[in-house]
């Protein structure tokens, strides 16, 4: 099935504008399994553990430049960070289209879901470059 924002086009790229299209996903799988008396632990669980693998995957792979970006740019906030980050993220994500139409491969997808999870680990790693020197009471110039 395929919802309103979703789009397959040219060379089969997926576009996913979807938002949290996973947690819509999985609502279907589970509407289905109970309506057709299935184990929720043979067939639910196998699907909600991929979508949440790959947004925590997400989440931890951007907390390393969340707290880059806390210690190596001066004066930073919260804003400049959000801003910072949803464009590196979305960068990232049209370098994948870009890839996809200039090679062989058709596995990478446009994800906004992605974006946003890299946005929520950018600042979870910002805010722990900012508070664990406070909680540790290190004397840190950021």
């Amino acid at each position: 099935m395929s919802l309103p924002f979703s789009y397959k086009g040219f060379r089969n790229i997926n576009f996913d504008f979807t938002l949290f299209y996973c947690v819509i996903n999985t609502a279907e799988i589970f509407n289905g399994i109970i309506a057709d008396g299935l184990s929720l632990k043979d067939h639910l669980f196998p699907v909600l553990r991929d979508c949440l693998q790959g947004f925590t995957l997400n989440i931890l792979l951007f907390i390393p430049f969340g707290c880059l970006l806390a210690i190596n740019v001066r004066k930073s906030n919260v804003l400049k960070v959000m801003l910072g980050s949803f464009i590196f993220s979305s960068s990232l994500e049209i370098l994948q289209l870009i890839e996809v139409l200039f090679s062989l491969t058709h596995v990478r997808v446009f994800d906004i879901d992605d974006i946003i999870a890299n946005a929520i680990g950018v600042i979870t790693g910002f805010f722990f470059a900012i508070l664990l020197p406070k909680i540790m009471k290190i004397e840190v110039s950021i």
